[in-house]
């Protein structure tokens, strides 16, 4: 049966949830009348852009709009065969793939099980988050320049520099604009996306687009300078009525105009840069992918996306979006002492446990004297304010060479700010307060560097750059697009199994120089490996290559490989691996017979403590198995040996792990293993990491300095910290938070705070301790907790299955050897688990587990 001739009842729409996204109060207003009109929009699944489509002249805007139909096909077919939605309003968004149309419950219940679409969005009214509007607008009447112009350079930049942004187009999504003296006649299109009012007419009912426009180009008519840029045009787009409220359609609508302002995807006429004073805070936004999508379209055609950070500070994590996009420039506020505004939000920008480093730079946005929506002057203050000043500053970098990529503009900003707070970036400031004469003057002593990466082979190419010591990745077909000071460069191009390519060049300011290469392949063979007497498969790792780790089949591998000096390991989970240094210049066969190895790895990051022996002890009372090893001769080879490690930091406080102990980790959890990390230094040194983030499921609170005991919460255990027998050195324990949907707090201290963390990471798991095992009073709580910790590492029935159908279609050769693994167990076990498969409608991913409960004994 088609399923569009399935209508679902509600309560099914929340197990089906990971199919097709839908938020909260989409959901909630289905539940209460299935009837009822709804206004949603519809965001499909990408899908890549046919072969006919990428090789040709195309604009941007066209490939855009002939993959979205691609996209959008299906159902727009399905819905027309089957006679739905007729007579409605259904409106196409090729700037990020959706479709905003009203739909009833039992409607949108129909759709949820599509493979065609990602998520329906509640096209929800939304309001502008409001600056401060000052009482006082007494200003110095001697001084001709607003205090922000002043600080950010601009007297000395119009006494130097014939630079105004003329020329320069700047767009605007806001309340509208009003007539006003310093704008004059350049608001050279304008329209009205919330009411009926014409288009290219004065309109702002609310005042703050007006406020805006006048920072970024306002002129000097009352005898005061109030604009970064007075020479720029505009275009306009109204996107908030009156009352500071609109639709999410709204937003997206304006966004995808300003991307094509007459609608001809053939002509070059939108703006170079976007100014935004608005977003959504970090909570409000059920799924991003719609606005980040637009974003990533402008950026396609060389918008820069200028966003206010947001006015929830002074907490941290408090950057919504799409200021906390990665692909936008999020502004925080500045004071006129230069001091962060306390309202500007806070990075740091988690997304999906993914921490991004934002805001990117501040400029002033307290009390900000410009234009009011009568013609005359207001103060205002808010992030609303400051975003402004920097889009004026990118119009006058824009003057200065047209020819600049998004990513250039970045760069310039960023290093020209000037660094308040922290030294370097901090979340605060960013990377600084930006200053538009040393901008400017970067910028005409740049040239743009253009390195076009046409190579189809597979593997991330490195560019190095000299003088400057530059490094670059760029993935299979991503050029390379920078602005660097002008003169003589050697360029470094590698790939691996490839031959490498020194460029020199020379740099000439407000020029681009593009440089084009051919890759040659270095000679090479093969290498076999045969793993016999063991029916799991093996790994093989060539270490430091671009190769993910390797899998056999039927215990054998033949892979190719470029010439040259490998190191090479052989592992299989619960046998130890052999490493082989070879000088490799023609076809080598390798056989590998390994041993079995310890069930457990402990890993001693401390060792110049003793604290290794009560790890053991407790390993003892547990009557399990374990080799001990120091982290600085431990490897990834090595924990793919062993079912469990234990790593323990002990004492240390800074760099407990470095990068690659951090990489090492993190393919141990993703290839199933499962992870006793503990140390009472690791959150306080590694809190702002994507990896404490990410890999541990944490978010560090601060350090505890009293009470230390602790629970355990699913068994109720109660043990205390320090004290006799034990090591004695827990003066200030993490206190945690879980992050992320696949974490959660497994041990608490007294009065409140999280103690330890339980993460599931790739298809392994994680418990990670904000203190050291090794502290916990008596010899037999330790070995008691952990026998708790191991209880919790070990993965559910369901946990199990889970894991199998997320690696299903991803990696064949680890759904083989986990479906071996989940196999063996007690006979209980797998008695579950062939009743939780037995109850599955789709039993592909369970067909190897089957088979291996059926023949294992």
């Amino acid at each position: 049966m088609h399923i569009f001739k399935i209508i679902l009842t509600l309560s099914i729409i929340t197990n089906c949830i990971a199919q097709v996204h839908m938020d909260e109060e989409l959901t909630s207003i289905m539940q209460a009348d299935t009837q009822r009109d709804i206004p949603v929009i519809i965001v499909f699944k990408q899908i890549k852009s046919s072969v006919a489509i990428q090789n040709t002249n195309f604009s941007v805007q066209e490939r855009k709009v002939r993959s979205t139909r691609r996209a959008q096909a299906a159902f727009l077919a399905d819905t027309a065969k089957l006679g739905l939605f007729k007579n409605r309003s259904m409106k196409s968004m090729w700037i990020n793939n959706s479709i905003i149309m009203t739909l009833k419950g039992s409607e949108i219940s129909a759709l949820i099980n599509r493979d065609d679409i990602e998520s329906i969005l509640l096209d929800r009214t939304v309001y502008l988050n409001e600056p401060v509007v000052s009482e006082d607008n007494e200003i110095d009447e001697e001084e001709v320049f607003t205090y922000g112009l002043i600080r950010m350079g601009i007297p000395e930049l119009r006494k130097k520099y014939d630079i105004t942004g003329k020329g320069v187009t700047v767009g605007l999504l806001d309340s509208g604009w009003a007539e006003h003296p310093d704008l004059g006649d350049r608001v050279k299109r304008s329209r009205d996306f919330v009411s009926n009012k014409p288009d290219n007419k004065p309109n702002d009912g609310h005042g703050h687009g007006t406020h805006c426009l006048g920072t970024i180009g306002g002129a000097a008519t009352s005898g005061k300078s109030i604009g970064v840029a007075p020479d720029v045009e505009f275009i306009v787009g109204k996107i908030y009525r009156d009352d500071a409220s609109t639709e999410v359609s709204k937003q997206l609508e304006a966004m995808q105009w300003m991307a094509d302002p007459d609608g001809n995807p053939d002509t070059d006429d939108h703006p170079r840069l976007v100014s935004n004073s608005w977003g959504w805070k970090l909570k409000e936004m059920p799924d991003a992918s719609a606005f980040q999508r637009a974003v990533q379209t402008w950026r396609e055609l060389g918008i820069v996306p200028v966003f206010s950070a947001g006015n929830s500070g002074p907490w941290r994590e408090t950057i919504g979006y799409p200021g906390g996009f990665p692909e936008t420039i999020a502004v925080g506020a500045t004071d006129s002492d230069d001091a962060i505004a306390t309202f500007s939000s806070r990075g740091p920008v988690l997304r999906g446990g993914t921490l991004l480093r934002k805001p990117d730079v501040s400029a002033p946005g307290v009390d900000v004297y410009s234009g009011d929506l009568k013609g005359g002057y207001v103060k205002m203050s808010g992030t609303s304010m400051s975003a402004p000043h920097v889009a004026g500053v990118i119009a006058l970098i824009f003057q200065a060479f047209p020819d600049l990529s998004v990513a250039a503009v970045e760069d310039i900003l960023k290093s020209s700010a000037v660094d308040l707070g922290e030294k370097g970036f901090d979340y605060k400031f960013g990377d600084g307060r930006v200053n538009a004469l040393a901008a400017l003057e970067q910028t005409l002593n740049s040239g743009r560097l253009v390195i076009d990466n046409q190579s189809s082979a597979q593997g991330k190419l490195t560019v190095k750059i000299e003088p400057g010591n530059r490094h670059f990745e760029l993935a299979n077909g991503k050029n390379l697009d920078r602005a660097l000071p002008q003169g003589s460069y050697i360029i470094n191009i590698d790939k691996f199994g490839y031959k490498p390519i020194v460029k020199e060049i020379n740099l000439t300011a407000l020029k681009t120089t593009k440089v084009s290469f051919e890759l040659e392949a270095l000679p090479a063979s093969k290498i076999h490996i045969n793993t016999p007497g063991s029916e799991n498969e093996s790994w093989v790792i060539v270490h430091d290559t671009p190769f993910e780790i390797l899998t056999t089949s039927q215990g054998k591998l033949s892979q190719s490989l470029p010439h040259g000096q490998y190191k090479i390991s052989v592992v299989r989970r619960g046998y130890l691996s052999q490493t082989f240094e070879v000088d490799f210049n023609s076809d080598l066969a390798l056989e590998v017979k390994l041993d079995k190895a310890a069930t457990c790895l402990l890993v001693n990051d401390d060792p110049n403590s003793d604290f290794a022996d009560y790890y053991s002890a407790a390993l003892k009372a547990n009557q399990i198995s374990h080799h001990s090893e120091s982290s600085r001769a431990s490897n990834l080879a090595q924990m793919l040996s062993y079912e469990r490690v234990i790593w323990f930091t002990g004492d240390s406080e800074e760099t407990v792990l470095d990068s690659s102990e951090q990489n090492s980790i993190t393919s141990y959890l993703k290839y199933g293993g499962q992870l006793l990390l503990s140390g009472h230094g690791i959150g306080n040194d590694l809190r702002d990491s994507n990896f404490f983030y990410e890999v541990l499921g944490a978010r560090y609170k601060y350090q505890r300095r009293l009470f230390r005991n602790i629970k355990f919460e699913e068994s109720g255990l109660k043990l205390k910290l320090n004290g006799s027998d034990s090591a004695d050195n827990q003066s200030k324990p993490d206190v945690l938070k879980p992050f992320g949907k696949n974490s959660q707090s497994i041990v608490q201290y007294s009065f409140l705070g999280s103690a330890g963390i339980l993460n599931t990471f790739g298809t392994g798991k994680v418990a990670y301790l904000g203190f050291g095992l090794e502290g916990i009073r008596g010899a037999d709580n330790r070995a008691a907790a952990l026998q708790n910790l191991f209880n919790l590492l070990r993965l559910t029935s369901d946990e199990k299955l889970k894991v199998l159908q997320d690696v299903h279609k991803v990696d064949s050769n680890l759904h083989n050897i986990l479906s071996v693994a989940f196999a063996k167990g007690t006979q209980a076990e797998k008695q579950v688990l062939s009743e939780k498969i037995s109850k599955t409608s789709e039993k592909k991913a369970f067909r190897k587990l089957m088979f291996e409960l059926k023949h294992r004994n």
